[in-house]
């Protein structure tokens, strides 16, 4: 099947337009198409993904004393980290 613009761009415009119905009282930020998802953003929900990705950032970083002091998060980045250390740097 061949890709489609005329029917994609129908796609985000109506998409587009009940985003902008739904919230009225929200500064449209952006929208981009991200494999099968068309994403949609307000300026409030920015700034509110802004705030969560410091504080997690803040929080990540944190002096930590002792093991008992990781969270079920910091093991969870750990993990990820070695997994990728593993797969592209051949870590063993």
């Amino acid at each position: 099947m061949a890709f489609d613009a005329r029917k994609l761009k129908k796609f985000c415009q109506a998409e587009i337009r009940r985003f902008a119905k739904d919230h009225q009282d929200e500064v449209f930020y952006a929208f981009a198409i991200d494999a099968a998802l068309l994403c949609l953003n307000s300026e409030r929900e920015y700034k509110k993904t802004v705030k969560q990705y410091r504080e997690r950032w803040d929080y990540g970083r944190r002096p930590i004393d002792r093991w008992d002091d990781l969270s079920p998060w910091d093991l969870q980045d750990a993990d990820q980290i070695l997994t990728y250390a593993e797969e592209d740097d051949g870590l063993d």
